[in-house]
Formats: structure tokens, sequence, C-alpha cells
């Protein structure tokens, strides 16, 4: 019944979507998939992946939108009228405001729209490297300053910035690279309708292409580490079982045995990235429940093997055993003829005598 249902699905051509389950629930069609070849495999872990980067692509596109809209309600609400001009920003804004890195997780921020003296600066950059767990940002009113975080500096009583990674950037080039030009005006109200406009559904388009094929180019090279480490496992257990199999289709298993494995890892997360939930071990589940795969997949061959050769020597010695019945019979039958020539030969001889004997009579009486 099983060799019929192999010989349909060769024949017959396995959509994606019936490979998953196969994948999941039939291990006994694994060699059948197997057969099929690298390629196809290859083919079938391209489209898993390709799934599982849209999903994280999604999630990656509302977290930024998301964090567009955290931004939108803090310019709207809490930053006071500004506008950029001529390269610089020009505010009313006459207090040192500070941010720390638990409204936006970009790392503390630090807000001086006024002051142009260097040494005050160099005090915020000191400040910054020592609170800041990654790093900080400085909003001047020509320029933005992000400020790494140094473990020496920290650890530093005198206030020396020497050794603080500091990263400079205009606002001329950022009016040059994001808006083409240098001149003219923009006010709050102008940046917030933009956020909330067309640029929200451009921003939302290029990153999702670059979710996707970010995504899509790590997870595909890790999953193929996987595989191969993987393949090379069932290929020696395969060796140590003594079931006949090539490295390819070693290989093309391995390939549909890490399916449930990616499923749970796309199911994984989704829920951190709702919930934060996170597992310690979860990578090691994860190729775990492959390996186990793997091997249940090769040791059901190994019985379908055994379980055909014992069926093999019970046919082959039920047919010596006919064999043997039919010579018992025809040797029985032989010797049956044989006695039987031989009965009428004695009974042959008898007749003749007697009538050698009956002349004999006859003539003496004549």
């Amino acid at each position: 019944m099983k060799e019929q249902e192999n010989k349909e699905l060769k024949t017959t051509k396995i959509n994606f979507f019936k490979k998953v389950w196969y994948s999941i629930t039939k291990l006994e069609k694994y060699q059948t998939l197997a057969e099929e070849g690298v390629g196809k495999s290859i083919s079938y872990l391209a489209k898993l992946i390709l799934i599982f980067a849209v999903i994280i692509a999604i999630l990656g596109v509302i977290e930024v939108n998301n964090e567009v809209d955290e931004v939108i309600k803090y310019l709207d609400e809490e930053v006071p009228d500004f506008k950029y001009s001529d390269g610089q920003i020009v505010s009313d804004l006459n207090e040192v405001k500070r941010i720390n890195d638990e409204e936006f997780g970009y790392g503390n921020i630090i807000i001086d729209l006024q002051t142009e003296d260097e040494e005050t600066i160099k005090q915020y950059e000191l400040e910054l490297s020592k609170n800041s767990s990654e790093s900080g940002l400085i909003i001047l009113k020509d320029k933005l300053l992000q400020v790494r975080y140094n473990e020496s500096t920290n650890n530093e009583e005198e206030n020396n910035t020497d050794e603080i990674a500091v990263n400079q950037i205009t606002y001329t080039t950022l009016s040059q690279n994001l808006l083409k030009t240098t001149e003219g005006e923009i006010t709050k109200q102008q940046i917030i309708e933009t956020l909330k406009g067309n640029t929200r559904i451009y921003l939302g388009c290029i990153n999702f292409v670059v979710y996707l094929i970010s995504y899509f180019i790590v997870y595909f090279m890790s999953t193929i580490t996987y595989i191969l480490v993987l393949s090379v496992i069932g290929y020696l257990t395969s060796k140590i079982t003594k079931i006949k199999l090539t490295y390819s289709e070693v290989f093309a298993m391995s390939v549909y045995a890490l399916t449930l494995s990616t499923i749970l890892n796309i199911i994984y997360t989704a829920v951190n990235y709702f919930s934060g939930i996170r597992i310690s071990f979860f990578q090691v589940a994860y190729i775990a429940i492959a390996y186990v795969y793997m091997v249940a997949v090769l040791f059901l061959m190994k019985y379908d093997a055994l379980k055909k050769q014992n069926n093999s020597d019970t046919k082959t010695k039920t047919q010596v055993d006919d064999l043997n019945d039919e010579d018992t019979a025809e040797t029985e039958k032989k010797a049956e003829n044989e006695n039987k020539k031989e009965t009428d030969n004695e009974d042959a001889n008898e007749t003749g005598e007697d009538d050698k004997t009956n002349k004999v009579k006859d003539k003496h009486e004549k």
C-alpha cells in the first residue's frame, strides 16, 4: 500500500503546502520527497524562508510605524515651535532639555539650541558617554552629535573627552541628503504633516523591502549552515544503521526535517515581538527538533527495510518448501510407478508359467 502511494507521489507533482504537511506529519514520505533531488528541496526551503522573511518584514514595518507615531506625538506635545533655515534651527527654547533613553530607546538625548560654547558641548559629550547604555545624541542649533558609549571614559574620574567617539552631522548635510536642497524653511508643523502623509507610506515600503531582502539572505544562509550540520550527522547515522542513502538524499531530507523548526521560529518571533517573551535555549531546541525528525525518518526507513527483508525471506522459504513438496510428490509418484511395473511383471510371469503348465498337461493327456 505504501509503495503504491509512493509511486503515485513520484508521478504527481507535490505542491508546496503538501510538502509542508508531509514534512511535519508524514515521515514515510521523506524518501519520496528526497528523491525529487537537491534542487527541489532548495526551492522548497527558499519558499519557506521567504514566508518567514515576509512576516518579519511586516513586523518590522509595524514597529517603525509605531516609532514614527511616538516621534509625531513627542514633537506635537513636548517640543516647542521651531523652524529650520539656512542650516540652523531657530526656536524659543532657552533651557537645556534632557530626555532619557526609556522614551525612545536610542540613548540619552540633550537638546540645547542656544549654546555655541565648545566647553559646554564637551561636558555634554562626557555626560552622555558616562550615562548612556549604548549611545547618546546632542541636538544643537546647527548640528547633531552622536556620542558613543565609552567604557574606559566611564571609569575615569577626570573630565577627559579625548577618547569619546563622536559622530557629527550638520543640518545642511541632512537637508541636502533628505530634501535635495539646502534652501527654504521647514517648520515643526511641516515635519509633523510630512511624517503623517505620503512620507510614512514611502518609508514603510522602503523598510519592507530592506527588511525582506536582509532577513531572507541572513536566515537563508544560517539555515543552510544548520542543514549542512544536520545532513552530515544524518549521513553518518545512515552509515551506522546500514541504510543505503546518498548524501544528496540525506541533504534533501535535512531540508524537510527543518520545516517544523522554521514554523516554530516564525511563531516565536511573532510572540516575542508582541509580548517580549524570550526563550533562552530556543536555538538549541530548533536544531534538536530537526535532528529528532531526521533520526525518526532514518529508523523508520530501517524498519521498513527489515520488514521487506523478512517478507522476502518468508516468501523464499515458502517457495523452497513448495519445491520440496513437489519433489517429494514426484519421487513418491515415481516409486509408485516402479512398484506397479514390478507387480505387473510378476503377474505376467505367473500367467506365463500357468500357460506353460497347462500346455504340458494337455500334451500328456493326449
